[in-house]
């Protein structure tokens, strides 16, 4: 992914924002339990935003979306 962003001038926008664990996580392995611990063994963010180096200044926040009702182990970013 990273060569993919120096080769198209790209920028993972979600490791621009300081946010708390529980709205970094975008995937959760174990479906049946949620909330803490916000570890690696139950969560992992595998869903990045990529934006253009040019456009870098009108995205204002990225987080996970953990509340949002979809029946998936990914959450909306």
């Amino acid at each position: 992914m990273i060569a993919h962003c120096i080769n198209t001038d790209s920028l993972i926008i979600n490791t621009f924002f300081e946010k708390p664990e529980e709205k970094k996580y975008t995937y959760q392995k174990i479906k049946k339990t949620y909330g803490p611990p916000y570890n690696r063994e139950r969560y992992e963010t595998l869903d990045y935003i990529l934006v253009p180096n040019r456009w870098k200044n009108t995205v204002k926040d990225v987080e996970a979306d953990e509340e949002t009702a979809v029946d998936a182990d990914h959450n909306q970013v």
